[in-house]
């Protein structure tokens, strides 16, 4: 895997959490910035304001003002979107995890080939992922089909984060793969230079087992030279008695 793609991780982790943060910087945050615009609200992760007099509700999670049940141009009656707002709490939380998963990956970079750190990496990509996407859906129900640029974004943080988590698992497999065939490597060679590899004789062991054989050659031909030479000498003896008793 090329060295480029922990600083490409980085990149687009780094977008994807200020895609986030955008998100959290809505109405009553900021003034200029919201999920959602509809007649004289806009609406934002901790609360909504009024367009025309300029009043804010207090920050916090979900809408408790009964000034959003007079609104009805939205796919959810009011009392489901009052419900369903208490789960804007899952904006904070994934821009928090995508901040731990954007450390992972700056340690990732510093620290090559931690197979540890990788799979770290890649656990908690997968509930940073869901809590990116659960957070536009949240959008998608509270405010559609009146959703602002601002809700749009967060789908493109989600996709982000996939793709990082896709790189990182790419980067895991390669760096098992290269540890795994350098181990092979070098038990290999620690094995060669250990002498723990094929026996190697040397080259006394070598010529002494030929000298072995050739002992034992020498032996047995001796043995037979032997025989054969007591053979002759009883021919020899046995030759002039046959002479004279012819």
């Amino acid at each position: 895997m090329p060295t480029r793609t922990p600083l490409i991780i980085l990149s687009l982790l780094t977008i994807a959490l200020g895609l986030q943060l955008v998100a959290l910087l809505t109405v009553p945050v900021s003034s200029t910035m919201s999920l959602c615009r509809y007649g004289e609200h806009a609406f934002g992760v901790f609360g909504f304001c009024n367009i025309t007099s300029g009043a804010c509700s207090d920050i916090s999670i979900g809408y408790k003002n009964t000034t959003i049940d007079e609104l009805s141009g939205f796919s959810l009656p009011s009392n489901t979107r009052q419900s369903i707002s208490r789960l804007l709490v899952v904006h904070p939380i994934s821009a928090g995890f995508t901040l731990v998963l954007l450390v992972l990956a700056v340690l990732v970079h510093l620290v090559a080939n931690d197979l540890r750190l990788l799979f770290l990496s890649v656990l908690w990509t997968l509930p940073t992922f869901l809590l990116s996407l659960l957070s536009f859906l949240v959008d998608i129900l509270l405010f559609s089909p009146h959703l602002e640029w601002c809700g749009w974004i967060i789908l493109g943080s989600t996709v982000l984060i996939a793709m990082c988590g896709a790189m990182l698992c790419v980067m895991r497999r390669s760096s098992s793969s290269r540890m795994v065939g350098g181990g092979y490597h070098n038990v290999r060679s620690n094995k060669e230079e250990e002498g723990e590899g094929e026996p190697k004789l040397s080259e006394d062991e070598y010529y002494g087992d030929d000298e072995y054989y050739e002992t034992l050659r020498r032996s047995s031909m001796g043995s037979y030279l032997e025989e054969n030479q007591e053979e002759e000498i009883m021919m020899d003896e046995l030759r002039p008695l046959r002479r004279v008793s012819s």
